[in-house]
């Protein structure tokens, strides 16, 4: 509701009147601290289209659902102007996401063509609806017992403040006006406020009740502390909740398809297999935008001839990761919990304890060096989030520890990655993606009748994480 936008306004005197009200409110509603105003121009063309019959046109729900969509508001101000003989009536609508619901409504007759009496009537309806919304805030996200929630540009509290969160449970309408006249909620938790940046504040929830949880959506209702007492935090909570620290600690159980090739003259061996183990991941943010992240793992078993010529027929595999990584989160919607765009450069090493067979080309190798990568989270449905990650290693370092091949002429270091996360409760998550990894080197000619080697894998991953 907090979210608002304001349709053309129309009136039967040409538009003399209409351009000059809409005008005035849109920039009363820019400047006001209740609304997050969000322009209709990006609709202008649709509306124009409909220039003769725009007024019928705006009537419709189907229509005012489509505005809400568009522009991802709650309230939907319309505004009718109408010249009648005893002056001009002006009207008020303040319309609910579904374009059913009325909100608000308000008219009165003004005697006469009185543009700033007409302006200043609308500005004094709108402070009224501002005054019935029944919440001062929003959540849009949940960590543990961290929450962010929407503000908007209003500032009526202060850090250590304490607040109420509520579940929408339904509105009654007025059985003939189709307007609401009563909220119905339900208490389910209290905080404080903790800290807030230019739109959106973070609490921490320092009582909690009910069957449903804290979830995006709920409302935020600040109280006014008797006396303006500023309610202090301990040291050790002011250290657990300072604003954009946590961390996510993940352990995953892999397996997957992992093989060997080398390139001869005139021939490529090739043995492949199938291979478990698991890895640990430690994910911190140091603050709001920025990350760090450490990721160790380990994965065991034998690979078995996959071409003709191989000179055994089972070769003991053991490959290994170490990352070390930090990196910077860009918000397109400005909040954690939406899509995020990660950017992130580091260490990396991956490792292939691989039975010696000189003949086969196969030995001990690693690759490693920095890396660079973007990964791209966005939720897709209500807890849950999917994400696609790609890494590279610029110009890897190989090393031959069995010491069986030339110098490289080249390397080549890959990594992509498509999985999701759920929400199993505030602080624990289940984990699921698919990796794929290719690690290649080509040597140049000499002694060695090997012209390259490669380890590839695709792996997929089970993995349960824990806020901390």
């Amino acid at each position: 509701m907090k979210r608002c936008t304001l349709l053309p306004v129309v009136d039967n005197v040409d538009g003399a009147i209409a351009y000059k009200v809409f005008d005035f409110t849109q920039g009363d509603l820019r400047s006001s601290t209740w609304c997050n105003y969000k322009s209709n121009t990006e609709l202008l063309d649709v509306f124009t289209n409909y220039r003769d019959k725009l007024d019928t046109y705006l009537d419709k729900p189907e229509v005012l659902k489509t505005v809400s969509e568009k522009l991802n508001v709650g309230s939907i101000i319309r505004i009718k102007i109408e010249g009648v003989v005893d002056g001009i009536r002006v009207r008020l609508f303040v319309y609910g996401d579904n374009g059913e619901v009325k909100y608000y409504e308000n008219s009165t007759l003004v005697k006469s063509e009185n543009i700033e009496a007409i302006n200043l009537t609308i500005r004094d309806w709108l402070r009224e609806y501002s005054k019935i919304i029944p919440y001062d805030g929003m959540v849009v996200g949940v960590l543990g017992d961290q929450i962010t929630f929407d503000v908007g540009r209003s500032r009526n509290f202060q850090v250590g403040q304490s607040f109420t969160i509520r579940k929408f449970i339904k509105y009654k309408k007025h059985p003939l006006l189709n307007s609401v006249v009563e909220w119905e909620s339900e208490l389910i938790g209290k905080g404080k406020v903790f800290n807030f940046s230019s739109d959106q504040a973070v609490g921490v929830i320092k009582v909690y009740r009910g069957n449903y949880g804290v979830n995006k959506g709920d409302w935020i209702i600040i109280e006014n502390n008797p006396k303006q007492e500023k309610p202090e935090f301990t040291k050790e909570e002011i250290e657990e909740n300072k604003f954009g620290k946590l961390g996510i600690g993940t352990l995953f159980i892999e397996g997957g398809d992992h093989s060997v090739k080398s390139g001869g003259l005139s021939s490529q061996k090739k043995a492949n297999g199938i291979l478990l183990g698991v890895s640990l991941r430690a994910e911190a943010w140091i603050t709001r935008n920025y990350f760090a992240i450490f990721e160790y793992g380990q994965r065991f078993g034998n690979l078995k001839e996959a071409s003709t010529g191989l000179s055994r027929s089972s070769y003991g595999m053991q490959p290994g990761v170490i990352k070390l990584i930090g990196g910077y989160r860009f918000l397109p919607m400005r909040f954690f919990y939406g899509p995020r765009l990660d950017v992130y450069t580091g260490w990396a090493k991956y490792s292939y304890a691989l039975d010696l067979s000189s003949a086969d080309g196969f030995g001990a190798a690693d690759f490693g060096g920095f890396i660079g990568g973007i990964k791209f989270d966005m939720p897709i449905m209500k807890d849950t989030r999917a994400f696609a990650r790609a890494e590279v290693i610029m110009d890897a370092n190989f090393n031959d520890s069995d010491e069986i091949q030339n110098s490289t002429s080249s390397t080549s270091s890959l990594q992509f990655e498509l999985g999701s996360r759920f929400k199993w409760n505030p602080i624990l998550f289940i984990d699921a993606a698919l990796q794929i990894t290719s690690n290649k080197a080509k040597f140049k000619s000499g002694g060695s009748s090997f012209r390259d080697l490669q380890f590839q894998d695709s792996t997929f991953k089970v993995g349960v994480s824990y806020l901390f």
